[in-house]
């Protein structure tokens, strides 16, 4: 009776295993796909993390370009903001809203001089001058160098239409227009500028500094 009590008792240990087997093969099949993901993706991080590695630290042309963009923003935000108050008219009256671009440039191309001494060589060949251009442009260097370059022409441009629209007493939102894309856009701002600041015989601005 004993014997046939424990044959009755339940599964034996063989079917409890197979019972199992299922759950088991499927947390290890989870286990083994996230392993070779895991295997895939952490050799690809630790590549990205060399490139461009946490906290990595600026270098001079870093900060020449941060240093030539922070220069001309409080006197583009001056004829942006408050473009007829004496503080403003004040402000653009000398050199300075352009002088720190350009030095900045001067102080880039004399610490790097290589680039622009190779793009003037390559400037003799029509057919290589855009290549070399484009390595020039392809340096930290290069990229600093003409980004001062453009800044400070851009403001220089900016400047020429407010001081227009000032003269010609142009209604608050067209200044705040022509003087926003000059800067950020400057050939829409020239464009802006043209059509909508008229002299006051009603005849298209003149182009005059």
């Amino acid at each position: 009776m004993e014997s046939g009590m424990e044959e009755k008792s339940g599964p034996s240990d063989g079917s409890v295993a197979s019972f199992q087997n299922p759950f088991s093969m499927t947390h290890r099949k989870i286990a083994t796909i996230f392993k070779h993901r895991l295997s895939q993706e952490v050799p690809h991080r630790n590549e990205v993390l060399k490139q461009n590695p946490v906290g990595k630290t600026m270098d001079t042309y870093d900060y020449s370009f941060f240093l030539s963009t922070m220069w001309v923003g409080p006197f583009w935000m001056a004829m942006l903001i408050i473009p007829e108050h004496d503080l403003t008219k004040k402000l653009m009256q000398g050199p300075w809203f352009f002088l720190g671009p350009i030095l900045i440039w001067w102080a880039v191309t004399i610490a790097s001089p290589q680039g622009l001494i190779d793009f003037a060589k390559d400037s003799t060949n029509p057919a290589g001058i855009l290549d070399s251009l484009a390595a020039l442009m392809g340096t930290k260097a290069g990229a600093s160098a003409a980004w001062a370059h453009m800044v400070a022409g851009d403001i220089f441009v900016t400047h020429w239409m407010w001081k227009r629209c000032m003269e010609h007493n142009s209604e608050r939102w067209i200044t705040a227009t022509t003087v926003f894309f000059g800067v950020m856009l400057m050939p829409v701002g020239i464009a802006l500028h043209i059509a909508l600041v008229r002299s006051n015989n009603g005849q298209d601005a003149s182009v005059v500094v």
